[in-house]
């Protein structure tokens, strides 16, 4: 639906061979993007929010929270506390079942809509986009 009038021989695959923008210095890596790499981020995007859109996942949030009596329900704040980890855990597995998609995916958009705030210093998604950084072509 997003891209259905997009002329696919147009995208250019190919890398720009020079980024001089103030996004380069903060977004390193999507700043060297190609155009496909930004129609396929686009159709990410698109997909998450039609699968998930945010009154949706707003509202089995709350009700998962209210059920498991979290207090703040609407947000899940995530650290090294194992309170925390313990109610993370089990409001994704409820909320997946609920909303009949992967922990994975719902984590991304949680992530994405700034529901999920995930404040471990050193927690595996971190460490993934460092490694990501440092070995990527660019």
């Amino acid at each position: 639906m997003l891209h259905r009038k997009l002329d696919r021989k147009l995208i250019s695959l190919e890398k720009p061979a020079f980024v001089d923008t103030r996004l380069q210095l903060r977004f390193v890596r999507t700043a060297a993007w190609s155009e496909l790499e930004w129609v396929e981020w686009q159709a990410n995007k698109f997909a998450a929010a039609m699968l998930l859109p945010r009154p949706i996942v707003h509202t089995a949030l709350s009700a998962v929270q209210h059920e498991l009596d979290i207090p703040r329900p609407g947000s899940i704040y995530l650290d090294d506390q194992r309170h925390n980890l313990t109610a993370y855990l089990i409001t994704l597995r409820l909320l997946s079942e609920r909303l009949n998609v992967s922990r994975t995916v719902l984590r991304i958009r949680l992530l994405d809509l700034g529901i999920l705030i995930d404040s471990r210093p050193f927690h595996r998604d971190a460490i993934q986009d460092v490694l990501r950084a440092l070995f990527s072509e660019a």
